[in-house]
């Protein structure tokens, strides 16, 4: 029975490895995702900048409604010109009656009298007719159709500018932003990937006497055998993964049974804490061993391998290995994999 749970805390060992590895994944993809959303609003900001299609149209309104208000103020300057002078010549014609009838003892025309009169009666008709007539042009509804088809173009095109300036600035921003986040990135690769790289070495010296590489992403189910009984140990387990993989049907299986193998992957933690402590005390001594392994070798230590220290030292204790553990246990072995394939994946490209 003890060495039975001394398998089983060296299987959860590998998921707390698994775990490790897939917590310095999120940091990575954090930084990450912060790139791609400033990088995707720049590009959508540029997009916005580019949609100038209504301004053309909003300029020709404005200039439009600028025409139509000038002709309305000539046409109502022309009319009032002609208002005026229609008071000036009712004022003239009178005076000039007047002085007429004021020699009418010595020869004064009675014609000139009669027109002067005339016009005095007909030309502050005609002004007030002009004056007061709606009809007449200017037309005040063209003027307030000007006003408001100039403010409403003007509204507009301020708006696009200020969103224009708007969105330089928030540009300008993001690519700062953008630029500390790259920066953040690089510095984190160089923790991360090193340290990613220590955790699987170790895992891989040291686990696979248990299970190889290949079955790492089917420890849960390995696991669940195991401990609910339907497996007598580790070889008995595998044979029943490999059915399932045989038959393709593995992802189907992790899907059809998550709740029962969570559930004994959570019950077999509890029952055999105490193992399973051991098991992640002893992963913790092989990181360290890893670790100072790959530093003789190295021999110089410059910043990075000092802040790749740090990380181990942060991650290799007993309790971050139980904290990592217990921050991915939402996670199965099979996500946890692909989490360590894809960082894996991406050491190596930097390689």
């Amino acid at each position: 029975m003890e060495n039975q749970e001394v398998i089983m805390s060296e299987l959860y060992s590998i998921k707390a490895g698994l775990s490790v590895i897939a917590n310095e994944a999120d940091k990575l993809r954090a930084i990450k995702e912060k790139i791609e959303k400033s990088d995707n609003e720049i590009k959508n900001n540029e997009y916005r900048l580019q949609d100038n299609d209504s301004i053309p149209y909003n300029e020709e309104r404005k200039k439009k409604a600028i025409s139509g208000i000038v002709a309305f103020s000539i046409k109502l300057a022309i009319r009032i010109l002609i208002v005026v002078g229609c008071f000036i010549g009712t004022y003239f014609s009178i005076s000039r009656a007047l002085d007429e009838m004021s020699n009418l003892g010595n020869g004064a025309d009675a014609l000139m009298i009669g027109v002067c009169i005339a016009l005095s009666a007909i030309l502050p008709v005609l002004g007030l007719f002009i004056l007061l007539f709606p009809k007449l042009p200017p037309n005040i509804k063209d003027l307030t159709y000007n006003i408001k088809e100039l403010k409403s173009a003007s509204d507009y095109i301020n708006e696009k500018a200020e969103k224009r300036e708007g969105l330089g600035a928030r540009n300008l921003e993001l690519t700062s932003l953008k630029k500390e986040a790259e920066a953040e990135l690089e510095e984190q690769l160089k923790i991360s990937i090193p340290l990613v790289k220590i955790t699987y070495n170790c895992l891989l010296e040291n686990y696979q006497n248990y299970i190889k590489e290949c079955d790492f992403a089917n420890v849960d189910l390995i696991i669940h055998y195991i401990y609910s009984g339907r497996a007598l140990d580790v070889r008995d387990a595998l044979l029943q993964t490999d059915a399932h993989i045989r038959h393709n049907e593995l992802l189907d299986v992790f899907e059809r049974e998550a709740r029962a193998i969570r559930g004994s992957i959570e019950s077999g933690f509890d029952r055999m804490q105490d193992s399973i402590n051991r098991g992640f005390a002893g992963l913790s001594t092989q990181l360290k061993k890893q670790h100072e392994a790959e530093m003789a070798a190295l021999g110089d230590v410059n910043s990075a391998m000092d802040r790749v220290s740090t990380g181990i030292n942060n991650v290799a204790s007993a309790q971050a290995i139980q904290n990592a553990y217990s921050s991915k246990i939402a996670k199965n072995s099979q996500q946890l994999a692909k989490d360590t394939s894809e960082i894996l994946y991406y050491a190596r490209k930097r390689a």
